[in-house]
Order: C-alpha cells, then sequence, then structure tokens
C-alpha cells in the first residue's frame, strides 16, 4: 500500500481500518426498521392485539440501539455525515 493510499483511510482509535459503509450494519438497520415499523403497521392496520405487537416492537428498537451505538462511535462509516444521518434515524 503506497503512503497517498494511507493517508486516505480513516482509523478509529484502535488503528482499525474503517470501510467507507459497514453493510451488516446497514443490514441491521434495515432490519430494526422493519421490525419495528412493521409493528406499528399490524396494529394501526390489522388491529393486532398490543400484547402481541409490543413486543415484536421492543425487538426492532433492540435491533436499532445497537445501530445507533455503532453511529456515535462512527464505526459505521468513515463519513462522519452517515453515521449522523443513520444515528439520528434510530433515535427518532
Amino acid at each position: 500500500m503506497d503512503k497517498s493510499h494511507q493517508q486516505n483511510l480513516r482509523l478509529n482509535q484502535n488503528d482499525k481500518y474503517i470501510s467507507p459503509i459497514e453493510i451488516p450494519t446497514l443490514l441491521v438497520f434495515f432490519s430494526g426498521m422493519f421490525i419495528w415499523m412493521g409493528s406499528f403497521f399490524l396494529r394501526l392496520i390489522y388491529s393486532v392485539p398490543s400484547f402481541i405487537t409490543i413486543p415484536i416492537s421492543i425487538l426492532g428498537v433492540y435491533f436499532l440501539f445497537h445501530v445507533a451505538h455503532d453511529s456515535t462511535h462512527g464505526s459505521i462509516s468513515r463519513y462522519g455525515f452517515i453515521n449522523d444521518y443513520i444515528g439520528s434515524i434510530c433515535f427518532i
């Protein structure tokens, strides 16, 4: 790896390479959003009882918390604005 390429890499506190975007974290993000929004859809459209939809919603929020936690540490992407946007969506 040449010097110019090394300078373009953003390193975290442990000197570990951060990719442009972490695909597994994005999959967890979209899964959490799907589960969380799906629980609202089930409750509002199909009138599924709350004792069923609340645990489903909790599971979605659990997924989203991990993504939000990663975004606060800047480990989702090497670009700060992506971490900020994803973290903001998770905390809404």
